[in-house]
């Protein structure tokens, strides 16, 4: 299997037509479909559905797009790696990180590395702390923003960086518990309320009610952040967040309540202990162990 036959399948996977992607690859629509019928035979499966006017691709076809496109951009990472040892510290910096904690971080992190060594440059990729580690697992990453703990596993290198409470997101123009204005708001003032939580905590926070003894209301999980504080502000629900969620809120018109609640949310960075390092990433982790060790 040639990545030149993987490049042909990627363009028809993402047009889902022969014709547009022979014309864009510059080679006749015979030959990419002797191409394509090859490939199929060589996996012993079908990537797509074929009639008179469209093409389909399938359910094998769906998993193996996604994995060819993985593929490209590890290549692509991996020559990005090359140059940098052969070049010294010049390179690029892959970055993944989730929407609360990146804005606290990575622009100081990269201001920082930049002052050092401005030949390096970046790609930052965010998503839930889930598909962040995913993708590191997989090799596009080199360090990860992500929430979590990470005990005794040693595949990864941890360095802790926050514990933080929580907050919760109510409309500006609406109702708001009159309860202890001044103090953090207890989990009964939200026991009758319809609550919007971001799916990767909300396991969490269904924990954290049952241990305060009362029913938490779930109308809706969510992802990315965006929707969220969009759903609080149109009042549909009272969002619950982590308190970092606080500086993406310019512009929105919600109030914001910080609520009583003892187990705090933790955030680290986190890289594979595994596997070698680029000389970038090793230099990026020491300085940001050291900007960590001056705040303790």
């Amino acid at each position: 299997m040639e990545l030149k036959t993987l490049w042909y399948f990627l363009a028809i996977a993402e047009r889902e037509n022969i014709t547009q992607a022979a014309h864009d690859l510059h080679i006749t629509q015979p030959h990419l479909t002797r191409q394509l019928q090859a490939l199929e035979t060589e996996l012993g499966v079908p990537l797509f559905i074929r009639d008179k006017k469209r093409l389909t691709i399938t359910e094998e076809g769906r998993y193996f797009k996604q994995q060819v496109r993985q593929l490209f951009a590890l290549l692509q990472k991996t020559k990005d790696q090359v140059r940098t040892l052969h070049a010294g510290l010049m390179g690029k910096l892959y970055i993944g990180a989730i929407e609360t904690l990146s804005p606290l971080y990575v622009p100081s992190w990269i201001r920082h590395f930049q002052q050092a060594y401005p030949k390096v440059t970046y790609q930052i990729w965010t998503a839930n702390s889930q598909d962040v580690l995913e993708r590191l697992d997989d090799g596009l990453l080199d360090v990860a923003l992500i929430r979590g703990t990470f005990q005794d596993d040693s595949r990864y290198g941890v360095l802790p960086l926050l514990k933080e409470g929580w907050i919760c997101l109510f409309p500006d123009q609406g109702p708001i518990p009159s309860c202890c204005p001044d103090q953090p708001l207890p989990l009964s003032a939200l026991e009758n309320q319809d609550l919007i939580v971001p799916s990767q905590r909300s396991q969490q926070i269904r924990a954290l009610f049952q241990k305060a003894r009362r029913d938490a209301h779930i109308l809706c999980e969510f992802s990315p952040l965006i929707n969220g504080i969009v759903l609080a502000e149109q009042g549909l629900g009272v969002a619950i967040l982590p308190a970092s969620a606080e500086a993406s809120l310019g512009g929105h018109r919600v109030c914001v309540r910080h609520l009583a609640i003892d187990e705090p949310s933790q955030g680290c960075l986190v890289w594979r202990n595994d596997i070698r390092q680029t000389q970038i990433a090793r230099k990026f982790i020491e300085m940001i162990q050291t900007i960590q060790a001056a705040k303790e």
